[in-house]
């Protein structure tokens, strides 16, 4: 029973290490996405694609990470402001370019970018206007 106990003690101790030691790399994650991507030319295509593809590898990786642990109030702190972030990027996409048209960006690009518009639910009015330029090409 005693090494059981230990075993436990060990095994909640290692995750909440990793957790945090995950939770410190997103945060880290999304400060070099604010630093790196506020200086970024997104007039380039291939930038806007590299942009696109590391805000939804952040996205999908956070979100999975607080499925697993809905009740951590500083990753969902994170994840608000990682939204938020994510909306003014795509915000500044759509400025430049509209909505990232799979024949000018890609397949990979269209779909993140759609993604990335689901998470901006703090932000109706700008989901409503992506919503009629989606419609607009269909």
């Amino acid at each position: 029973m005693k090494k059981l106990l230990i075993f436990c003690q060990l095994f909640f101790y290692i995750n909440f290490c990793l957790a945090s030691d995950r939770m410190h790399e997103f945060v880290m994650r999304l400060a070099s996405e604010q630093i790196d991507f506020v200086s970024d030319d997104l007039h380039d295509v291939a930038r806007v694609q590299k942009v696109l593809s590391m805000m939804y590898e952040l996205d999908q990786e956070v979100r999975q990470i607080f499925i697993q642990d809905r009740h951590n109030c500083d990753l969902q702190n994170l994840m608000i402001s990682m939204d938020h972030f994510h909306t003014q990027m795509m915000k500044a996409i759509l400025v430049i370019h509209g909505w990232p048209k799979i024949s000018k960006f890609g397949q990979f690009a269209d779909h993140q970018a759609w993604l990335l518009l689901q998470h901006a639910d703090h932000d109706l009015p700008f989901q409503e206007q992506c919503l009629y330029l989606l419609q607009k090409f269909n």
